[in-house]
């Protein structure tokens, strides 16, 4: 089986951190932590076992900045997190564009929006905002920055702010009678 399997490969890169994750209940089978030095090393074996990449994105936290790609298997349902953590004062990690071309677009457009440079990229420009742009948008601010604790605990264990935002109730909701389409016959 495919899930373990690739654990063996995993474990012999030295993550950070390697966890089995519930695919039910997560959506992926595995959550590697890695250094800038293991980065292209994850790519390479993720290549040779047969995934492709699909997406690379930024998430700003109150400690740093992280990467995270999320890879699928192209034939059995197994898929992986890969997280890799940059400074906010320069952020910079290894490009894995030129193991999985199709992280071109999307490692340009984390650097469009958070500003983490793609070391070793052929083609590190912006790719929605102007190229004059000198701004972050999906940078937070000091106020709306969570910790990487506080987004990865798990509901039981969260604040009771957090969980009152779930349900919504609908308490003034009144229910209005269905739109009809299209023209009404004319009674004679």
């Amino acid at each position: 089986m495919l899930i373990e399997d690739i654990k063996k490969e995993l474990e012999e890169l030295k993550p950070e951190s390697l966890e089995r994750k519930n695919y039910s209940s997560e959506g992926y089978h595995w959550d590697i932590t890695l250094s800038r030095e293991t980065l292209q090393d994850f790519a390479r074996v993720m290549n040779r076992n047969k995934f492709f990449i699909e997406d690379v994105c930024g998430v700003d936290l109150k400690e740093d900045l992280q990467v995270l790609y999320h890879f699928a298997h192209t034939g059995e349902l197994c898929r992986i997190t890969g997280r890799i953590f940059t400074s906010k004062n320069t952020p910079a990690i290894p490009t894995i564009s030129n193991i999985f071309p199709g992280a071109d677009w999307h490692e340009r457009e984390t650097f469009d929006f958070f500003g983490i440079c793609f070391t070793g990229h052929k083609n590190l420009k912006h790719l929605l905002l102007p190229e004059d742009a000198d701004i972050t948008p999906l940078r937070k601010s000091e106020s709306e920055l969570k910790s990487l604790d506080d987004l990865t605990r798990k509901p039981s264990q969260r604040t009771l702010k957090s969980k009152l935002m779930w349900p919504v109730v609908f308490e003034n909701y009144k229910r209005r009678p269905p739109v009809k389409h299209g023209r009404e016959e004319k009674k004679s």
